[in-house]
């Protein structure tokens, strides 16, 4: 392992230098960045993957459900290009997995795809109706635009002040790049975490994002699988599973701790099933639940007939954030309301 790293270490120190070059030429303004007019909340990490932006992104539109919110993102594997303004007749190959769960979850936000997300924000501007807020995904890179709030996500179980530079490691830029940050949000706490660990962790995180980044800390929770006809799966239940996320082992443990779980399909992020491959799966167990993540969920029902469409269970997930109070009153003083 150690040999492999000094061999990757000339790219390491290669990205290093063109992401750091980038962030310089936004620094000193040569490289513009507009504010956005409109209150947002820009959600990213400086890590690849597996932070959870999308549910932290269906969390904040849920406790802003009462306003007229929009979503901009890139829709990550979406087989479209360019501008795209979901509408109903939209398919998750259209608009990519995550935003489709998105959208079905929260019909009434506006949601709007582009690669770069000042498009999607001027198109926004052009439209008759203004939001009251926007949240953008995975925005943290995307410097071009500055949302009101820039919040950094950090995984528990792979902080980003304990990771190296891609391709040593999961980081897409240097650690100290977490300085952008308004606020700081630890994702996937685990139920059995031990508090008195808190305080080391927000010095780690402070190390590079500055002694006075608020930090919160947020519980991922699985919640009990449910069908189409909204029937939770009972306790104890004998289930396959199938899931294409970027972490498919902690899927697997949590739906573990109630079901026993006779076969795991995993795939890759984001990949899009075929009607062989889940055939084959029902063909291989025809009595026995699946169980998949809510946006796995979207891409595998239509592979189900009538007869057999109740055995497919998805498990949601819901975000507890402690000091939730102290964190709306944040967003509050910064002008998200």
């Amino acid at each position: 392992m150690k040999k492999n790293r000094y061999l990757l270490s000339p790219l390491a120190f290669l990205y290093q230098l063109l992401t750091s070059l980038r962030n310089v030429l936004f620094d000193w303004g040569i490289l513009g960045s507009e504010n956005i007019e409109i209150p947002s909340i820009g959600i990213g990490n400086i890590s690849v993957g597996g932070t959870g932006k999308t549910p932290i992104s269906a969390y904040f539109l849920e406790k802003f459900a009462s306003k007229y919110t929009a979503y901009i993102s890139r829709g990550y594997g979406r087989k479209t290009k360019g501008l795209l303004a979901i509408k109903p007749n939209h398919t998750i190959e259209d608009t990519g997995d995550e935003a489709f769960m998105l959208y079905q979850r929260f019909p009434l936000t506006r949601f709007v795809l582009a690669e770069k997300r000042k498009t999607a924000y001027n198109y926004i501007l052009g439209r008759k109706n203004q939001p009251n807020i926007i949240i953008f995904d995975d925005v943290f890179q995307h410097r071009s635009i500055q949302p009101t709030v820039n919040i950094l996500l950090c995984d528990f179980e792979n902080p980003f002040y304990s990771d190296f530079l891609m391709p040593l490691g999961r980081l897409r830029e240097r650690r100290i790049g977490a300085k952008r940050a308004d606020l700081v949000i630890i994702t996937k706490i685990p139920e059995e975490f031990n508090y008195s660990e808190q305080n080391e962790i927000i010095e780690d995180i402070h190390t590079y994002s500055g002694e006075n980044t608020p930090v919160f800390f947020a519980f991922f929770q699985t919640l009990k699988p449910s069908n189409h006809l909204n029937e939770s799966l009972k306790d104890k239940s004998k289930v396959v599973l199938v899931s294409a996320i970027a972490n498919n082992a902690s899927f697997r443990n949590s739906i573990s701790k109630t079901y026993f779980v006779k076969k795991h399909f995993e795939f890759d992020d984001h990949h899009f099933y075929t009607a062989f491959q889940i055939n084959k799966i029902l063909k291989a167990f025809p009595d026995t639940p699946i169980v998949c993540t809510e946006k796995d969920y979207y891409k595998i029902i239509n592979f189900f007939s009538g007869e057999n469409k109740h055995l497919c269970y998805f498990s949601g997930l819901k975000v507890e954030m402690k000091e939730e109070a102290r964190l709306f009153e944040l967003l509050k003083k910064l002008n998200i309301t």
